[in-house]
């Protein structure tokens, strides 16, 4: 199902560049928090 595959790679893409920004804006430590509680 090519449509699915499709919808998959556009997902992790946009949780990729909410990562990013949240790691960008965030400090270390809440950092370390919010890894740890999503894990």
């Amino acid at each position: 199902m090519p449509g699915l595959s499709a919808d998959a790679r556009h997902h992790s893409a946009l949780l990729r560049l909410i990562w990013r920004r949240a790691l960008v804006i965030t400090p270390a430590e809440q950092r370390k928090s919010a890894l740890g509680i999503s894990i």
